[in-house]
């Protein structure tokens, strides 16, 4: 299994390519990353 971290994750590319990963057996999506996202804006984020 390929192991795979996406840089922009939340842009249109990023959610698409996250979906690809989601959808294949060949790969693993073990993290994501985008610039000016920080731990407060991921925990907001879950709440709604």
């Amino acid at each position: 299994m390929i192991k795979v971290l996406v840089a922009g994750f939340m842009g249109s590319m990023g959610q698409k390519t996250v979906q690809m990963i989601n959808e294949s057996d060949e790969f693993e999506l073990v993290g994501g990353y985008n610039p000016g996202i920080d731990v407060a804006h991921m925990q907001d984020g879950a709440k709604r």
